[in-house]
């Protein structure tokens, strides 16, 4: 992580090239992550009361059955997938981004 300081502000860089020009940028950056936790934490309800059988198709768009137990299953890890913007992602990204935001006006006095 590297800050850039300048007359008017205080700049955020991440090592993915993530860059944040406010304390407000952060915050709506964790508003999205926490939105898309929202959304992948209905599905994975949704999977864990649901039978697989009657949440997901037993058939593909061309007609061809599939196993909707191993859909399930591709759909459980495309949740947590740490390289597709998964849970495992989101919460590490957040755990970040709360730690700028909690000390963005440190390093602007610093």
């Amino acid at each position: 992580m590297s800050y850039y300081q300048w007359a008017e502000g205080v700049e955020v860089c991440l090592a993915n090239h993530e860059v944040y020009h406010s304390k407000e940028d952060v915050m709506d950056a964790i508003k999205e992550n926490e939105q898309q936790i929202t959304q992948y934490r209905m599905q994975l309800f949704g999977m864990v009361c649901g039978s697989p059988k009657d949440l997901f198709a037993d058939k593909d768009e061309e007609g061809y059955s599939i196993d909707p137990i191993e859909t399930a299953l591709m759909k459980f890890n495309q949740i947590f997938d740490e390289e597709n913007f998964g849970l495992l992602y989101l919460v590490s990204h957040n755990v970040k981004l709360r730690y700028i935001y909690d000390n963005w006006d440190k390093v602007k006095e610093g």
